[in-house]
């Protein structure tokens, strides 16, 4: 009897049965880490941003789920949240695309993420946060550089910021016109840079997946 098809439905639901990897992890905070300013307020209002790089590689180059690490501040938590947005830039020149007053107009894939799917959980001196866009993925080119931006939309106060990584060095940038910050500005140059606490999770592109299940037909059975 011909088992093609049983064979790759079964490959298929496998596939996406398992939770999916990491794909690109910059890491978590530490004890020093700091939040810098990543928020949309309309009513204030003004608009900040703080993004990082990255780059994907074959097998592993479609977005999935976006976790990362916050704080609140001026005065402190809780927040008043009403969504999150994820950002994914192309590169210009080694910086994400666009400019003063927003760059959002140029984004490649832009994710609004109602709080409560944001998943705030307090960790440690800060708070971790994921988000499941496995609806509407983000299919990134392998070997490509990009940027990605976290930002709370939120009305001051209070303040809420992204959180930096351990690791040191780094090519953050980050824009906050209403205090001169120009997009896109390196954060902490003096000292090496700085890197965002974020990690990515994913699946490979569907071409791949298709491969998968062809390969099935090497079992077919008569």
């Amino acid at each position: 009897m011909n088992r093609v098809l049983a064979v790759v439905a079964t490959l298929s639901v496998a596939a996406f049965a398992v939770a999916d990897p990491i794909i690109y992890d910059n890491g978590a905070p530490g004890s020093t880490s700091t939040g810098y300013s990543s928020q949309l307020d309309t009513v204030y209002p003004f608009q900040s941003q703080t993004a990082d790089n990255f780059v994907l590689q074959a097998g592993g180059n479609v977005i999935t789920d976006v976790h990362w690490w916050g704080t609140w501040w001026n005065p402190g938590p809780p927040g008043n949240a009403t969504a999150f947005r994820v950002i994914i830039y192309a590169d210009a020149g080694g910086q994400p695309t666009g400019g003063n007053p927003d760059p959002t107009p140029t984004a490649l894939k832009v994710w609004t993420i109602p709080a409560a799917a944001a998943n705030e959980t307090p960790s440690g001196n800060f708070f971790s946060y994921s988000a499941d866009v496995s609806a509407d993925p983000f299919i990134a080119t392998p070997g490509q550089q990009y940027w990605i931006a976290i930002q709370s939309v939120n009305t001051f106060p209070p303040q809420w910021g992204w959180v930096t990584a351990t690791s040191t060095g780094g090519n953050a940038r980050q824009g906050f016109p209403l205090l001169g910050t120009n997009f896109w500005t390196p954060l902490a140059p003096g000292t090496g840079g700085v890197e965002m606490a974020f990690y990515l999770t994913g699946v490979p592109e569907p071409a791949s997946l298709l491969l998968i299940g062809l390969g099935a037909l090497v079992l077919r059975r008569r």
